[in-house]
């Protein structure tokens, strides 16, 4: 898999990200009458305090994303009921790797999708607070 090494001097205003694309899974069936949309290019931020990958509601209604679940989701305004989709995150080298993740409204954050410690299980990561570095390694 991919390997994502990045230094910076503002992690602490700007957090690590890993850019990636995000599209419906290939082995999930498209029903009739959805048309299939072109993978989406998106910076997926990592968050070491998320429990599960969280993607944008609107991104996922755009590709058509499968919901397979409801579950409930915490954060800092309280915990409400969210819709679970597959996702297929693409990396540069063209791996796919299929994970569950949120559909949420982040706000005025404006964000694609959080990485959570669902997806950083599958991972090294190694995050070097002096330098303001971070690598980030699959198997």
């Amino acid at each position: 898999m991919p390997e994502f090494s990045e230094t910076r001097n503002d992690l602490v205003t700007f957090p690590a990200t890993v850019a990636l694309k995000i599209a419906r899974p290939e082995d999930v069936a498209v029903p009739e009458g959805v048309t299939v949309q072109p993978d989406m290019p998106v910076a997926g931020v990592i968050d070491t305090g998320a429990d599960i990958c969280a993607i944008y509601a609107g991104h996922a209604a755009e590709l058509g994303l499968q919901q397979i679940d409801k579950r409930p989701l915490s954060n800092t305004t309280g915990t409400s009921e969210r819709p679970i989709y597959l996702v297929d995150l693409i990396f540069d080298d063209g791996k796919r790797r299929t994970m569950e993740a949120a559909g949420v409204s982040f706000g005025a954050q404006k964000l694609d999708l959080v990485l959570g410690r669902d997806f950083l299980a599958c991972a090294d990561f190694h995050f070097y607070g002096p330098s303001g570095r971070y690598e980030l390694r699959f198997d």
